[in-house]
């Protein structure tokens, strides 16, 4: 199998400023590792907006793509707690050409993927065409779910690929089958492969049932090595034009990049 390194990859799914992980987190050592590992564009959140104060967070974020505006973008953090206000929050800060997308994470903020004040946010984002990648739209089922509510939601499902912990599990592959006759006829469901476990053979069950189009190049970068991710592209059961798809062209044409 003939592995290439020349593909100028897209990594959907990083981190900025310290966490639970505080190795090599400056945003100036990950665009080293993006060099290192031929990742053209990064697009992230910050830790601080997913587990403190998402505000300050999201602050930070965007100085972070401004200094680096031609190798990262963000993703705007919404906590459902606070969504009074959140048309005006939205739009002021996507009048900055930081950020491209939202991010959810339920489960840090206290709610169901399915909350009132969670699919107030679908909504939203359905009606502005934004990109909400989201570490937890619940199980497979429930995902389906949303998708099936909001037909025009753009809808990331972060960690996609390692969530079926055993391809050969008959009941998860059943419920991989399901979320993807659920969203056939829908546009704009990817899943992403940043993961901290690497089940053999997953990113390729999911390219060969919901397809290669659907999925996302995504490390976890900030919290996680990205080295490894991508190198599960790489060394995978590929073609070349279905790894320029998941590293590079689904995020290019999503993104506009």
């Amino acid at each position: 199998m003939k592995i290439i390194n020349n593909i100028k990859a897209i990594d959907v799914h990083i981190h900025f400023g310290k966490g639970s992980n505080s190795y090599k987190t400056q945003t100036h050592e990950l665009i080293k590792s993006m060099d290192c590992l031929n990742i053209e564009w990064g697009i992230g959140s910050s830790l601080e907006s997913l587990v403190g104060n998402y505000i300050e967070g999201n602050n930070f974020a965007l100085k972070q793509v401004l200094q680096y505006k031609d190798r990262l973008k963000a993703y705007l953090v919404i906590n459902p707690n606070y969504i009074d206000d959140m048309q005006n929050y939205i739009e002021k800060n996507f009048s900055s050409n930081g950020f491209v997308g939202l991010k959810l994470h339920t489960d840090m903020h206290g709610h169901s993927p399915m909350s009132e004040e969670v699919c107030k946010i679908y909504d939203y984002a359905s009606k502005y065409n934004l990109p909400v990648l989201s570490h937890n739209f619940g199980s497979y089922d429930i995902a389906g779910k949303i998708a099936t509510m909001f037909p025009n939601l753009i809808m990331i499902m972060a960690h996609g690929t390692s969530r079926i912990k055993l391809p050969n599990t008959k009941s998860e592959i059943q419920s991989v089958k399901a979320l993807a006759q659920s969203i056939k006829n829908r546009e704009h469901f990817y899943i992403d492969t940043a993961t901290s476990v690497v089940p053999y053979g997953a990113n390729e069950l999911f390219a060969e049932i919901f397809g290669t189009e659907r999925i996302l190049f995504g490390s976890d970068m900030g919290f996680l090595d990205p080295a490894f991710s991508i190198a599960r592209i790489y060394g995978g059961e590929f073609s070349e034009q279905q790894k320029q798809s998941i590293l590079r062209e689904n995020a290019k044409q999503l993104f506009g990049l």
